[in-house]
């Protein structure tokens, strides 16, 4: 039973990995450790096409592969940068047994090295971001994890932007009995425009996403005054509104942001209005940062334009380049936020 595919392309071949998982690993004993890591076997086949690197596969596979419970697709960046990913995704779009559930990633790194990752307490690979993505984003949504169907039907829209959330192993964070523990981690985005691949954003470059997207349920701010740290809140379920207006041939876009926060740590004394305008300053910073690092590479990162397409498409379409990019750089024109101090932990507002 093949859990995960990931699709290489190198010297015109195609290259497939399949990720193989006992199953006695993902069932859960109460009561019982598991003493051993969990076994994962990892595959690969080569071909002119994926069917015929697929074939390579079942040479030796022993026993026929059944592909219903894949639940995961990783696509290394050179695939993706040739645009030979279009075919794998025809493919996968015809094949029955293939569900369109599943989640996609990107990655610069060896897939081998991604499907061979394991989480922690010798649990099974399922348990890890790359099977259940999740989890870790309900407790820190910075990228949202994609669909297959999600990345489909956004990549096929002319007014707005598609992305894979990307993977690369983190090989010093975590220790297990004083050895290193490599394990998975975010490494930005993969951006996609005009069906295309469009290069890359790093996590530094995307501080303002969080605050724009309507699925954000957890999100971390440290704020500081004076060079110093003032508090560390956590923002909640953030809700937004865009307005766009048209001026001759120029779109600007008016945002307005709504965010619930509770206090995490206070290490400066300051009154609830001085600590809500902090957090209003700082979450304004980071979604004009993302806008301008978004504008540089030619990315709508917040599809903004799709709000305006979505209203009045013949505008759009008499704004738009050849390459259907509405923005200007200063088309984020006003960002209002308002932050609503709901909890301040178990102390009073003042520092402990």
């Amino acid at each position: 039973y093949a859990t995960a595919i990931g699709f290489d392309y190198r010297d015109g071949k195609y290259i497939v990995y399949l990720q193989l998982i006992d199953f006695s690993s993902v069932a859960k004993l109460e009561g019982q450790q598991k003493s051993r890591e969990a076994p994962v076997w990892v595959g690969k086949g080569t071909g002119a096409s994926f069917t015929e690197a697929a074939n390579n596969l079942y040479e030796t596979s022993q026993q026929r592969v059944f592909w219903g419970h894949v639940s995961t697709l990783v696509f290394n960046e050179h695939i993706l940068k040739q645009n030979k990913f279009q075919d794998v995704l025809d493919l996968l779009n015809r094949y029955r047994e293939i569900r369109y559930l599943v989640w996609v990633f990107s990655t610069k790194e060896s897939i081998e090295d991604i499907f061979n990752s394991t989480p922690f307490f010798n649990e099974s690979p399922m348990m890890s971001i790359l099977h259940n993505p999740e989890d870790q984003y309900r407790q820190r949504s910075i990228i949202s994890p994609i669909r297959l169907y999600q990345f489909v039907m956004t990549l096929k829209e002319d007014s707005r932007m598609s992305y894979l959330p990307a993977l690369r192993i983190e090989k010093n964070q975590w220790e297990v009995s004083r050895k290193t523990h490599p394990l998975l981690e975010y490494a930005g985005i993969t951006v996609f425009w005009n069906n295309r691949y469009h290069g890359e954003l790093d996590p530094d470059d995307l501080q303002g996403l969080p605050w724009m997207h309507k699925k954000t349920v957890r999100v971390p701010l440290s704020l500081e005054r004076g060079k110093l740290l003032a508090a560390v809140l956590v923002m909640e379920k953030p809700k937004v509104r865009i307005k766009p207006s048209a001026q001759d041939l120029r779109v600007y876009f008016d945002v307005e942001v709504t965010v619930k926060a509770g206090i995490n740590e206070l290490h400066q004394e300051m009154s609830e209005k001085e600590l809500i305008d902090l957090a209003e300053r700082k979450i304004e910073e980071q979604i004009r940062h993302t806008y301008r690092k978004g504008f540089e590479r030619k990315v709508d990162v917040y599809n903004l334009g799709e709000s305006l397409f979505r209203r009045d498409p013949t505008v759009w379409h008499r704004i738009e380049d050849e390459n259907h990019f509405v923005l200007h750089e200063d088309s984020l024109r006003n960002i209002r936020i308002h932050v609503q101090l709901t909890n301040t932990g178990r102390y009073k507002l003042k520092p402990s």
